[in-house]
């Protein structure tokens, strides 16, 4: 991919967008071995996210890959929720065979946010969404309701030519 940035104590939090009208971005972060992935403060901050928050992770486009995360609360009064709630052991929170749930157009399965700002996701499950432990994800703001750790396309080769974007791990 690129080379990864450190960020120091000192960050002053910036959020570019990288492409003219697409995504703005809140830095890079590493999926660790055991699944667990950071999310930006920044990000935390801009999507209300707090400890103990049980969020649904979907798959992201076929182009760009990954996953985005939301919450129930965000997403109420939306078809994404409608579409949720076809799966009640999903939507409920309980355990899920194999670990996630497929349906013809998303992959889904759920975590839990701790109070450092990281989520687990299994590594097999990580596969379903074409990520393995080590990743560098790039992460950005989507439509608002979800926020978006994205792999691969034309975002993530512009991040590669901004060394100042942070990287968290």
């Amino acid at each position: 991919m690129c080379r990864s940035v450190w960020a120091g104590r000192n960050h002053q939090p910036t959020m570019p967008q990288l492409i003219k009208g697409g995504k703005y971005v809140f830095g890079w972060t590493i999926v660790h071995s055991d699944g667990a992935i950071l999310i930006p403060p920044e990000a935390m901050e801009e999507y209300s996210f707090k400890s103990n928050d049980k969020l649904i992770v979907m798959s992201g486009s076929k182009t760009s890959r990954g996953f985005a995360i939301t919450t129930i609360n965000k997403i109420l009064n939306t078809p994404i929720l409608i579409r949720i709630k076809q799966f009640p052991m999903l939507y409920s929170f309980k355990k899920l065979k194999n670990g996630y749930i497929e349906d013809s157009q998303k992959i889904y399965t759920w975590s839990m946010l701790d109070s450092a700002g990281y989520f687990t996701i299994h590594p097999d499950i990580l596969l379903k969404y074409y990520i393995e432990p080590g990743n560098k994800l790039l992460v950005g703001k989507g439509s608002g309701l979800a926020l978006a750790f994205i792999k691969h396309g034309t975002i993530v080769w512009e991040a590669c030519r901004h060394p100042e974007l942070q990287t968290f791990k």
